[in-house]
């Protein structure tokens, strides 16, 4: 996710591979955001109401480390 006070970006990866499928390594099969983006794709969020619950989420956090910094 991006955040910032006028923008906020959701990204969803899906790894290509099955996590069961032994013909592959375990970090063929596991890895999303920390591998090379040729193991994963971009994948839609769940919806709207999704996004604006972990938008919510994310006000409540920043406001919390503004109040203790």
């Amino acid at each position: 996710m991006i955040w910032g006070p006028k923008v906020c970006l959701f990204q969803r990866r899906k790894n290509k591979r099955k996590i069961h499928d032994k013909h592959f390594d375990i970090y063929e099969r596991a890895v999303t955001f920390d591998g090379p983006d040729f193991y994963s794709e971009n994948v839609a969020l769940g919806g709207k109401s999704i996004s604006k619950h972990l938008k919510r989420i994310i006000v409540e956090i920043t406001n919390n480390i503004r109040a203790l910094s």
